[in-house]
């Protein structure tokens, strides 16, 4: 009985192996998970992205998921952050946060960086927004400078940005439409 527990284990460990190393292969000679997924979107022409790859863009809009006589279909309701940031070049290493453990709504989305501070990336989405169309305004929220307010107009389209440093030294970026 033992040897068929060992036999068992060691066959268990080349599988293991082996799916592993088909993975390694698949993610070097075919790029990771997220690219070889955007590939087909692309050659159907249905991708938001811009910019080089090296550049985080905030992709399609989220309405594209919308149910077509949901209520919030409708044309009289603001756009999600996602459908009024498409196209950003999110400065200083900025990256959206996911957060499945909450009831995500389409008009708030929180972004974060390590690599930069609260006035160069509030001054890199200023320079962003505006080379989408939107009229800036910035603001800051408390007396240090350290937290500061973008309001973004474009036609009917208004975004505004919180940005700020978290408790734990991390700069955080809040859109909301």
């Amino acid at each position: 009985m033992q040897g068929v527990v060992v036999a068992l284990f060691w066959l268990w460990v080349l599988v293991a192996i082996g799916v592993w190393s088909y993975r390694l292969w698949r993610r070097i000679t075919q790029g990771p998970k997220s690219v070889r997924r955007a590939r087909p979107a692309e050659e159907e022409g249905r991708s938001g992205a811009s910019g080089p790859p090296d550049t985080p863009t905030l992709g399609t809009p989220a309405s594209s998921n919308r149910p077509a006589g949901s209520a919030a279909s409708a044309q009289h309701l603001s756009p999600t952050v996602a459908e009024a940031l498409r196209g950003i070049e999110l400065p200083g290493d900025l990256m959206p946060i996911v957060d499945i453990t909450t009831t995500a709504t389409e008009h708030r989305v929180l972004f974060t960086t390590r690599t930069t501070s609260v006035r160069s990336v509030a001054a890199g989405l200023a320079d962003a927004l505006e080379q989408l169309g939107y009229q800036v305004s910035d603001a800051a929220i408390d007396t240090t400078g350290e937290r500061r307010r973008l309001i973004a107009t474009r036609s009917d389209t208004v975004v505004s940005i919180a940005v700020g440093v978290d408790p734990a030294g991390v700069v955080t970026a809040e859109a909301t439409t």
